[in-house]
């Protein structure tokens, strides 16, 4: 028995909880497409070679790390997405060979298929793509498809936040912050140019009719508009507090 059959069954608490007019299949076919689309950006992530070149003793081993966590991340957050597919009656393994061959296709992916050049073009390229999930992932945990909901705060909680509340996104932070005083400004000032149209255009365009639906049957609760100008306002007010300046927003 799936999920879907639990919430007529009663059998225990259901996966969804359904929207006013009851479950139907809008909701079903829009929580397939959405949680198609996590699962794949998730694979495409995947297949990134994030690894930069180490241009400073220090960065070897940092850099290093935070590959290692970004792998940890990606393989942690596919697997979780993959035990609901089962539920929506979809096939993980051609959804992840679809990821694979179409991963140069779409702006959404750019933040995942543009090759790094440098060290501290990685640097930024990490640190914009938290910022990214840090806007998105609010718009699904409070998803009426609870499943999602907890998907998306347990990443959001153990990715995201490094000390909540104190601190968010901290080693990126502190890392460009001693490239800045080691004299890499003007190399980050040239990466964040070159990432800035990239992870805006992460968002998916404003008021899609995908957009309204999945905000009006509860899948999410946030509009790409709304994600966008989160991002655009955190990323802005800390890169300012870094000395950099921030592009005009895309």
């Amino acid at each position: 028995m799936n999920a879907t059959t639990e919430i007529f069954a009663g059998e225990k608490m259901p996966y969804y909880m359904s929207p006013a007019d009851g479950m139907n299949e809008e909701y079903l076919g829009y929580a397939r497409k959405l949680v198609t689309m996590v699962f794949q950006t998730l694979c495409s992530t995947q297949l990134e070679a994030i690894e930069a070149p180490a241009q400073k003793p220090w960065s070897d081993y940092e850099n290093r790390e935070l590959m290692r966590e970004a792998a940890r991340f990606t393989n942690v957050a596919a697997e979780m997405v993959e035990l609901i597919l089962g539920d929506l009656n979809l096939d993980a393994e051609a959804l992840r060979k679809e990821a694979e061959t179409s991963l140069e296709s779409g702006r959404k992916l750019r933040m995942v298929t543009t090759p790094i050049i440098s060290w501290n073009d990685g640097l930024m390229q990490r640190y914009l793509y938290a910022q990214v999930m840090l806007g998105q992932l609010p718009s699904m945990i409070s998803s009426n498809y609870i499943r999602l909901a907890n998907i998306a705060q347990k990443l959001m909680m153990d990715h995201c936040l490094t000390n909540w509340p104190q601190d968010v996104g901290t080693p990126h932070l502190a890392s460009m912050q001693r490239a800045i005083e080691e004299g890499d400004k003007a190399e980050l000032q040239e990466a964040l140019e070159r990432w800035w149209p990239i992870a805006c255009d992460s968002f998916g365009r404003i008021n899609s009719d995908n957009d309204q639906t999945y905000n009006r049957i509860g899948l999410k609760n946030r509009t790409n508009g709304t994600c966008k100008q989160l991002f655009l306002d955190t990323a802005s007010r800390e890169l300012t507090e870094l000395g950099l300046s921030v592009p005009a927003p895309v």
